[in-house]
């Protein structure tokens, strides 16, 4: 693979590690859950079902092969726990949607009722259109899938460009936004279920930051600097999703197998495209803040942090991504966008 935006002679300045999915699969299914409520409304037994179901669900054969949970509050004041489930084989994934227990339960037409929503994000992704880039060999996400471990570090880091110079079918492909409508619902989209199709070519990121392994000082100085930079920036792309091209951004703050929230966080977007994402990192006052207060830390400990940092990106196909709401208020997911 060539790198078009590598300067020449690149060395990087600091080691970052690639996962090799593409020596096993061909590619990867990424399906995020998401169940909705207003904290303080009697929900318990309906967050109860959900999970049990899930969990139930993860005893068969075709079960995800990764899940990492989380949990958010929305821009409407709204909590969404999320599930991130990963498969590489196509036939494990139909297996799940026709015949788990979780998915039959979420396609029940009772799900529109009540004071619960519930909202399904999944894409199958050609490793074509897929990287990974991580500060550590320690894999997340995607890269759990991996059946070896990451080697050496790559060079395809830490300049402009490098994102989509680690994505292959960047060579032949620009990837240009679609302009096509979304042909977002009208109304109401409470008591629904919203089955919204998405163009050619949308980007997501999900990139996180786990400080767990960091000592007092570096911990103190993330969550004082870095992570409250990191913060506004991504409210900033939550409510400005026309001046941004970004369609919807959470930072969830991540969660362990009993709902309890741990020291680690990640970043949920959708862009219109990569040039959109490339766009407010590159330029934008909001991210120039973030890497600044980043490289401040960085610069404080000498390089040598136990910060770990990652991200994974893919460039979405139109006939394998779908955006299903259900019983879901109308700024969920892409769903503001859409209406607009």
């Amino acid at each position: 693979m060539t790198a078009k935006n590598m300067p020449e002679r690149w060395e990087p300045p600091y080691p970052a590690w690639s996962a090799d999915l593409s020596a096993d699969y061909t590619d990867v299914i990424i399906v995020y859950y998401g169940i909705q409520y207003k904290s303080g409304e009697e929900n318990s037994a309906e967050i109860e079902r959900f999970f049990e179901r899930f969990s139930h669900s993860l005893k068969t054969d075709y079960a995800p092969k990764n899940v990492e949970r989380g949990t958010v509050t929305d821009g409407q004041g709204y909590q969404n726990d999320m599930l991130v489930c990963y498969w590489a084989d196509r036939a494990d994934f139909r297996e799940w949607q026709e015949r788990s227990a979780f998915a039959l339960w979420l396609n029940d037409e009772n799900r529109t009722q009540g004071n619960v929503g519930f909202w399904i994000e999944r894409h199958l992704i050609s490793l074509n259109k897929f990287e990974t880039n991580f500060s550590s060999t320690n894999p997340v996400g995607a890269a759990a899938l991996a059946k070896k471990d990451m080697g050496e570090p790559i060079r395809e880091h830490a300049y402009w460009g490098a994102m989509r110079d680690r994505i292959p079918s960047s060579l032949t492909d620009g990837f240009a936004a679609t302009e096509a409508a979304f042909n977002g619902p009208d109304g109401d989209t409470k008591g629904r279920r919203i089955h919204l199709p998405a163009p050619d070519n949308l980007c997501v990121i999900r990139s996180g930051q786990n400080w767990t392994f960091c000592k007092n000082a570096e911990r103190e100085a993330y969550l004082n600097h870095v992570h409250p930079a990191l913060k506004e920036g991504m409210d900033y792309l939550r409510d400005n999703p026309e001046e941004s091209g970004c369609l919807s951004c959470r930072l969830v703050t991540e969660t362990d197998q009993n709902n309890d929230k741990v020291q680690s966080s990640f970043g949920l977007a959708y862009f219109k495209s990569m040039a959109h994402l490339e766009d407010w990192s590159k330029n934008h006052p909001t991210h120039l803040k973030i890497f600044q207060n980043f490289h401040t830390l960085v610069t404080q400990f000498n390089f040598e942090i136990d910060l770990r940092l990652w991200h994974e990106v893919a460039v979405l196909d139109k006939d394998n991504s779908e955006f299903i709401y259900i019983n879901c208020h109308n700024k969920t997911g892409i769903l503001a966008f859409a209406a607009t």
